[in-house]
């Protein structure tokens, strides 16, 4: 737990990306790596550092904590512990409600929510958006025009071979696959993983690949060598 602690607050939120979608546990997975009450200790510790934060306010009593860590785990255990730390550190730079003499606990659930609702949603979209954009700017050279297909179609030049020898393949005599040095490039960026994707992004990608091409991008390369 100490690479969690609230004074790698600053570190954690200077990539606000990789406090998305970076490799942190949630809370709910705190408790099974950890143990029972793990998640509610460390929410205790950040809320602790936020207190230190505003010095000058009236603090919380230690009842106040325990229920504010608890009321937070049971409604919001699926974020991760990179989200909980980038919305305190959000909440210290005043994008939130804002206290007068005393620390409210009603102040952060009410800004948490506003945080997961708007803040969070905002950056799934645009993350989509981009995956989407990235996936759409991949496939552009793989897509060819209906001259083109039915150009293909009718020919067996040597650029195009038919899917008949594996059986893996689900063979089809009907089935055509086209070899070209941009498509045979854009699977060796998803099998090398050359942009860096995580793991479920690059497994959507793959997915995806496969259902446009009905082999794998591994597949595909193979077939590509052996052509040669």
């Amino acid at each position: 737990m100490k690479g969690y602690n609230p004074d790698k607050q600053i570190e954690v939120c200077r990539n606000e990306s990789d406090c998305w979608f970076g490799n942190y546990p949630t809370l709910s997975q705190l408790d099974a790596l950890y143990g029972v009450d793990t998640a509610e200790v460390w929410l205790t510790a950040q809320i602790d550092n936020l207190m230190e934060f505003y010095k000058d306010k009236i603090k919380l009593n230690d009842l106040q904590v325990d229920e504010l860590s608890a009321i937070i785990y049971t409604n919001y255990g699926y974020l991760r512990i990179s989200e909980v730390m980038f919305f305190f550190w959000s909440f210290k730079g005043g994008k939130y409600e804002k206290f007068y003499k005393a620390i409210d606990p009603s102040q952060i659930i009410e800004s948490l929510k506003q945080f997961v609702s708007e803040t969070r949603v905002q950056a799934y979209v645009e993350q989509e958006q981009k995956i989407n954009n990235e996936y759409t700017n991949m496939c552009k050279p793989l897509l060819i025009s209906e001259k083109e297909y039915l150009a293909n179609k009718e020919q067996d030049d040597g650029s195009i071979f038919t899917k008949s020898s594996d059986s893996k393949l689900n063979a089809n005599s009907s089935d055509k696959i086209i070899f070209t040095e941009d498509i045979y490039d854009s699977a060796l960026a998803l099998v090398h993983n050359r942009y860096g994707y995580s793991k479920e992004i690059l497994s959507s990608f793959c997915e995806a690949w496969k259902k446009a091409h009905k082999i794998t991008p591994k597949e595909y390369i193979n077939m590509y060598n052996n052509n040669k």
